[in-house]
């Protein structure tokens, strides 16, 4: 299936051929006070490379913030939002409790916008709120609730690949992020949410 707008086939519906609705994880979203040293720990240091940058700008990605994603596969990320100044608690060995803010949400794969919406009505219809597609222009999302762990959830859907073709949007982007932007190929062209899932 391509997308009506573009031409082009929906980069989400060419991964992930699945019999469920949710079939892997899109991106774990954490947060950062400080993107150029999570840009240059990423990728110099881990060797993720920065494949998506929305927001801070960015004329299709009206979040205010920066919002990052490094590559992990070929079908997940790990994105950070650049909130300055946050408070995201003292360091921690893994599994001890804590406080502070470090995780935002877990975001799942499904594979095609089909299933995006037809989780969306399950959802829907099983009395929980969920919220209408959203795009963010290399993706689309449905958020809702974990209700029992109070966990902020997110189902998305690729609609282009920025692993294969990264999406750079951010126009002042850290100059890690440009250096990152220098060494890779970047393509305009995007899906255009439809009109009927606007509602959705």
């Amino acid at each position: 299936m391509a997308s009506e707008q573009s031409g082009q086939p929906l980069i989400g519906e060419l991964w992930h051929p699945c019999a469920m609705a949710i079939c892997g994880i899109n991106h774990l979203a954490f947060v950062t006070p400080d993107m150029e040293a999570t840009c240059r720990f990423y990728e110099e240091v881990l060797g993720l490379d920065l494949v998506a940058t929305v927001g801070h700008g960015d004329p299709n990605e009206p979040y205010p913030h920066r919002h990052y994603f490094f590559r992990l596969s070929d079908h997940e990320t790990i994105a950070f939002f650049e909130w300055p100044g946050v408070d995201t608690g003292p360091h921690k060995p893994a599994g001890v409790p804590g406080e502070g803010r470090e995780f935002d949400h877990l975001s799942f794969n499904v594979a095609t916008v089909d299933e995006l919406v037809a989780l969306h009505d399950r959802i829907a219809a099983a009395g929980y709120q969920v919220s209408p597609v959203i795009d963010h222009t290399i993706l689309w999302s449905v958020y809702f609730d974990d209700p029992v762990n109070g966990m902020s959830l997110e189902a998305t859907v690729w609609v282009r690949n920025p692993m294969a073709v990264p999406y750079f949007g951010d126009p002042d982007p850290t100059p890690a992020a440009a250096e990152a932007a220098k060494r890779r190929t970047v393509e305009t062209q995007r899906p255009k949410l439809p009109p009927e899932l606007s509602g959705v």
